[in-house]
């Protein structure tokens, strides 16, 4: 009886090393590109922003995992370093940018094969390339794992952009300048923002124009119809050069909310002012915010302005009326 299950599970194991190394794909979709990834092309001042003869890629759905593969066509001299970027399904980077297992620099083609996934996922990527001192994006691909575009390369459409309001400014947040002695209290240059709705999701975007050394780290803040702030400042999903992006994908249409952004550089911080925002709108014209001198025009001059805080929330008293910290009258 042993000798007769120890065949019976040794011809198992052999059927299965046999399906598992013979079964051919099961899908796979292929494409011929030249276009470069938008965002961190434009925030790499090295990256290279044409691609004459572009490059051939395909993704495979096979037993192992989800196989990569992207040759360039391009003469790059001392083209090298593939590094993956992984995206969600709103377009945020998942984790940070990891090196691909093979490079084959006789064909210029990068490979990584992907493991975990489920027959139906959706994954989204690009690659990215050094070469010399430069460096290069791919256009951003998404697959469905299992499919077979018979052909079909055609890029994904983005979201169409439905309302969307921008401004310039260089006024920060009284409130957290003040509280904050680190704070920077003006700003020279100031920021560039802007409130997209796309279909699925409302993207927040601000640039700063002010060169201060070591920028890192911004973080959102969201607040409610009072001023009050809502949970915890967020990290912003992306931060390449001086543009920060956060994108929210739990928002409807006439939703209401106010942010403000917060950016660390060396031993310091800066607040830009509130914005609010109305998903689904539109503003007519751009909205031009500078102040002379400093952006705490409001302390400096206005002498009898003075916090007050009830029930834990905090309004500004001034000339004798009462007001929202976003500048809203309220009943004494």
């Amino acid at each position: 009886m042993k000798q007769n299950y120890f065949s019976v599970a040794f011809v198992a194991i052999v059927a299965m090393m046999t399906f598992a190394f013979t079964a051919p794909m099961s899908a796979a979709c292929t494409g011929h590109s030249t276009a470069v990834d938008e965002f961190y092309t434009s925030h790499d001042a090295a990256a290279a922003t044409e691609l004459p003869l572009g490059y051939d890629w395909s993704v495979r759905t096979t037993v192992v995992g989800v196989e990569i593969s992207v040759t360039f066509l391009d003469n790059f001299t001392g083209l090298t370093a593939p590094y993956l970027f992984m995206f969600d399904k709103t377009g945020n980077l998942i984790g940070g940018d990891f090196a691909m297992q093979s490079w084959d620099d006789k064909t210029s083609t990068a490979k990584h094969v992907l493991t975990g996934y489920n027959e139906g996922d959706s994954i989204t990527f690009l690659v990215k390339m050094a070469y010399q001192n430069h460096v290069l994006f791919t256009e951003r691909i998404t697959y469905t794992v299992g499919d077979n575009c018979a052909g079909d390369d055609d890029p994904e459409v983005p979201d169409l952009t439905l309302g969307a309001c921008k401004g310039s400014s260089n006024r920060v947040d009284e409130y957290y300048t003040t509280a904050d002695k680190a704070a920077t209290p003006t700003l020279q240059n100031g920021y560039d923002w802007q409130v997209e709705t796309k279909e699925s999701s409302v993207e927040v975007t601000v640039t700063f124009k002010d060169n201060f050394p070591g920028m890192a780290a911004p973080d959102i803040f969201l607040f409610d119809n009072d001023g009050i702030l809502l949970g915890n400042p967020i990290p912003m999903q992306q931060f390449a050069g001086k543009t920060a992006k956060h994108v929210f994908v739990d928002y409807k249409e006439g939703d209401t909310f106010t942010f403000l952004v917060k950016l660390a550089y060396e031993l310091h911080v800066l607040f830009t002012k509130r914005i609010t925002y109305t998903v689904g709108t539109t503003c007519e014209e751009v909205e031009q915010d500078f102040v002379d001198n400093t952006a705490l025009y409001d302390v400096k001059t206005g002498a009898k302005a003075s916090k007050l805080i009830e029930e834990g929330r905090m309004y500004i008293m001034h000339d004798g009326k009462k007001y929202t910290v976003t500048g809203v009258e309220v009943g004494l």
